[in-house]
């Protein structure tokens, strides 16, 4: 009886962890991450990494960490300006057009 009993709590453990994980991966959303690198490819830290949704002209900003690594959680899907600006470099700017085939 008690095996049975923990057969049961484990495959109801099963289904919510499955359930989770297929709830949250419909949010909607996605990321955009990269590392900022000058053209010796060495991390730039500090960069001001910016995003700008095209249609809306939202826009969020964070800092490269040490690594140059900046992260963009919670997109939603559209297309986006990027610009990377940096103490003793040009200005850099992209769009993502929001899918696999290459912009322009």
């Amino acid at each position: 009886m008690k095996r049975s009993l923990i057969m049961v709590n484990f495959a109801v453990f099963v289904c919510v962890l499955f359930f989770a994980a297929s709830l949250w991966s419909q949010t909607g959303t996605s990321s955009i991450g990269g590392i900022v690198t000058d053209q010796q490819g060495k991390a730039v830290p500090g960069a001001k990494v910016t995003i700008t949704n095209v249609a809306t002209n939202a826009s969020r900003s964070t800092q490269s960490l040490g690594t140059g690594a900046y992260l963009f959680d919670l997109i939603t899907p559209g297309d986006y300006r990027l610009e990377v600006e940096a103490k003793g470099f040009s200005n850099q700017r992209a769009i993502d057009r929001g899918s696999d085939e290459p912009s322009g």
